[in-house]
Parts: C-alpha cells; sequence; structure tokens
C-alpha cells in the first residue's frame, strides 16, 4: 500500500505538500505557527499557496474576525469556499466601526445596511470569488429597468466597497480587479424639485401658525446657515464663539468632514436677517443647549429636548404639503432643498464664499446645489445697440 510522505514548500512557510506514491497526486497542508495543527487544503496548488499565504499574513497581524477564526481555529476553509452571505457579517462590522468613528454619517450607514439585505438575499449563498461582474450589472440593471435608478448607483457604489474590502483583507484574489468598479456608473437624474424662495416664504408663513414654534425657526436656521437638516438639529448656543457660529459638519467623505464658522452678522437680504437674528428669535425662558428645541411639552419630549431631524422634516414636509404646491412630475422639495436654496440666494447678493459656507471642498459639488432644475427662470439679456 502506498504512503503518503510530508514535505515542506520552501518558497511559502508552514504550507507542506503529501504524494500518494500510489499514483503520484500532491495533496497540500497548512501548519499552524501557533499550535501545530495541521489543516488540509485540497490538491490544488495554486490555490493551496494563495490560501498559506494569507493565513500567514493573518497570524502575523493577529487578526480575528469572522471569517479568519473560521480558517484558523475550525473547520479547514478555502477560499472559494467563503460566501458574500459570511463575509458581510464583517462588512456590516466594518460599518459599525467607521459610524462609532464619525466617519459615516447615521442615514448613510442605515441605507447600506438596507442595501445588504437586497444583496445578500440576490448572492449570499454564492462564493465570492464566483461572483462576476455580468452578474452584479444584471442585479444592478433589474433596478434601472424599473426605474430605480438611485437604488442601482447605491447598489454599484457598496458592491465596490465590499469587494475593496475583501481584497484588502485576502478573501478576492488581489491580482483580480474588482469586479463590480469595471461596471460604469449609474447616471441619476435628479427627480426632486428645487425649493424657490416665494415657496419657502409661504412655508414660513404657515409654519407660524402651528403650535410648535421650532418649525418654522428652523427652517429660518437652515436658510440663513445653508446647512444640512442634521447640522440644524445639533446646533448648540456653546457653538457661538467670538462672533461666530461654528458647524461641524455631519457629511461629508470619510475623514473629510467640514468644520465651518459662520459669522454672526452675515445677513440674507431676501428675508432680511442675519445669522444672530435668527439665532436670538430661537431664545426663549426654557434654559437649553440646543438652539432648536422643544419650549413645551408634546408627547414623550419635554421643554428643553432636542429636536430631532426626522421631526425636522417631517414637519416641514405636512405644511408643504398643506399648500398645495404644483410640483409637476417631479417629487416636493424636502426640507434639505432649503440649503440649496439659500445658496442659490447667497449667490444672488454676490457677498458670500457659498463653497466655504456649504462646506464644500470641490467646485463639482458646489455646482450640484447651484443647479435650479428648471426651479428659476433663465433671463435672457438684451443689450442696447
Amino acid at each position: 500500500m502506498g504512503r503518503k510522505r510530508l514535505r515542506a514548500n520552501t518558497q511559502i512557510p508552514n504550507l507542506y505538500q503529501k504524494v500518494d506514491n500510489r499514483n503520484g497526486k500532491k495533496y497540500f497542508n497548512y501548519i499552524d505557527p501557533r499550535n501545530g495543527r495541521m489543516r488540509g487544503l485540497g490538491s490544488d496548488q495554486q490555490t493551496a499557496e494563495r490560501v498559506a499565504r494569507q493565513l500567514n499574513a493573518i497570524i502575523s497581524e493577529h487578526l480575528a474576525d469572522q471569517i479568519t477564526k473560521n480558517i484558523i481555529s475550525s473547520t479547514a476553509v478555502d477560499n472559494s469556499d467563503i460566501t458574500l452571505s459570511e463575509f458581510l457579517l464583517v462588512y456590516k462590522r466594518i460599518l459599525r466601526e467607521k459610524l462609532k468613528k464619525n466617519k459615516l454619517a447615521t442615514a448613510t450607514y442605515q441605507l447600506r445596511l438596507i442595501r445588504c439585505k437586497a444583496i445578500k438575499l440576490e448572492f449570499g449563498r454564492l462564493p465570492i470569488v464566483a461572483i462576476t461582474t455580468a452578474a452584479i450589472f444584471k442585479f444592478i440593471n433589474s433596478y434601472i429597468a424599473i426605474g430605480k435608478e438611485t437604488t442601482a448607483q447605491q447598489l454599484r457604489s457598496i458592491f465596490v466597497d465590499i469587494f475593496d474590502e475583501t481584497i484588502c483583507r485576502g478573501q478576492y484574489p488581489a491580482d483580480r480587479p474588482n469586479p463590480a468598479r469595471v461596471i460604469k456608473n449609474v447616471a441619476v437624474e435628479p427627480r426632486r424639485s428645487r425649493l424657490s424662495m416665494d415657496q419657502l416664504k409661504a412655508i414660513l408663513e404657515k409654519s407660524k401658525e402651528t403650535e410648535q414654534s421650532w418649525v418654522w425657526k428652523s427652517q429660518l436656521l437652515a436658510l440663513v446657515t445653508a446647512q444640512r437638516l442634521e447640522d440644524i438639529a445639533k446646533m448648540k448656543f456653546s457653538d457661538i464663539r467670538d462672533g461666530y457660529l461654528e458647524v461641524r459638519q455631519s457629511k461629508g467623505r470619510e475623514g473629510k468632514r467640514s468644520n465651518v464658522r459662520i459669522p454672526l452678522n452675515l445677513r440674507h437680504d431676501a428675508i432680511g436677517l442675519t445669522v444672530g437674528e435668527v439665532i436670538e428669535l430661537c431664545r426663549d425662558k426654557v434654559l437649553c443647549p440646543h438652539i432648536v428645541h422643544h419650549s413645551r411639552h408634546l408627547g414623550k419630549a419635554k421643554p428643553g429636548h432636542k429636536i430631532r431631524a426626522k421631526s425636522l422634516s417631517n414637519k416641514f414636509a405636512k405644511v408643504r404639503n398643506s399648500l398645495k404646491f404644483d410640483w409637476g412630475k417631479k417629487t416636493p422639495a424636502s426640507f434639505h432643498e432649503i440649503r440649496s436654496l439659500a445658496k442659490r440666494t447667497y449667490d444672488a447678493q454676490g457677498n458670500v464664499n457659498t463653497k466655504a459656507l456649504l462646506g464644500h471642498k470641490t467646485d463639482s459639488s458646489a455646482a450640484k446645489y447651484a443647479d435650479p432644475r428648471g426651479c428659476d427662470w433663465m433671463v435672457v439679456e438684451v443689450k442696447s445697440t
């Protein structure tokens, strides 16, 4: 009866091969340098060498995520056996860490989790290495076919991020391109209407009729500061220093959020108020750290409690809908559109650096907010001859 002999691979530490003398077939094993335990890696030399290199790197760096624990201390797992469903556990942990370090906005984090569910449903059982560009393209295209271009765009972005992470962690061959990155990005035509100054003035007047004064005050604050919904909700009186309102923005590229100092004497000509004057409007008899806050009991909320961003958005939408504006085929303007309106109206004033005010670091980002999307008239000037 033939006997298998163990022989070390001189090129890759901890990798050994056995040769079956009966048929000359090679089998590969990995010996864990920490405890001497042997793990079978199959008969494919290229795969065995790739897995051995990855295990050596993982052990030396003391990584301990879900997948590496399975490889190191449990049943032998070939890279081709690691399913996308398994890696999504790791990916969600990565997202949580980014959220804790403020490298990911809460809304973005929640949206990615939702999109990951759809991805898992379609590809979860497949090994990562078996997911092809063609399969991803077909999946993304199925959303485009039903008019969900924005969802398709988000799915492509998440696929790119997932495969970047698998490559970094050795779960996808580094010599192969990211299968999602080569897919052309989905062009999305904005469907949300822009907000005009006349519409916002009508909304402000209607909002004053509500029992909660923070409804219209938050809208005024958004207009004069040009900040995002989340940043309006978290503004504090303690953020006022040396004649400026300091805003540490809650959104932006990972690790590249902007810190903006807005002068209190910045005046918005269309409503005739400065940033400082709007903040003074927000002050009342209630002792509270938050600029936008509850002034009376409402449900579980007590006077002085901050207003949730969701509440600001919902109240704006409720007042907006009551005015029955004609938005055509586009979706109605949201609270966020006050930010675009602020940029466009400040641009018209000509005395404000709106790129700095909005916290944009590129001209392309600033240009997106400057686009009126058909909301404003383009005036053709006729020069006298």
